[in-house]
C-alpha cells in the first residue's frame, strides 16, 4: 500500500500533499499508487539538500530539506525515468 515509501518522506513532501490522498485514489488503484511513489522516490531524494533551505519567498514554515532552487547536476529526465522498465 506503499505506507513504508510515505513514512520516509520528510514533513516538507507531506505537507505539498494535503488533500491529494483523496484525488489519487479516486484515480489511481492502490497498486498504482504504490508504483507512483517508488517511481517518485528517487526524485524526492534527488531533491533532497544536505542542509536546510530556508530560501525567503516560499511558503514553508521553516527551513525546508529540499533544494528549492536547484535540481541536482546530472539528474534529469533520462535520470527519472531510467528505472522505469
Amino acid at each position: 500500500n506503499g505506507t513504508h515509501i510515505r513514512q520516509a518522506m520528510g514533513q516538507d513532501s507531506q505537507q505539498m500533499q494535503q488533500g491529494a490522498h483523496t484525488r489519487l485514489a479516486e484515480r489511481f488503484s492502490a497498486d498504482e499508487i504504490e508504483t507512483l511513489w517508488q517511481r517518485f522516490t528517487p526524485l524526492d531524494n534527488a531533491l533532497r539538500g544536505n542542509t536546510p533551505d530556508d530560501t525567503p519567498a516560499f511558503q514553508v514554515r521553516e527551513p525546508s530539506a529540499y533544494r528549492l532552487n536547484a535540481m541536482p547536476s546530472g539528474y534529469d529526465l533520462a535520470t527519472f525515468t531510467a528505472d522505469w522498465g
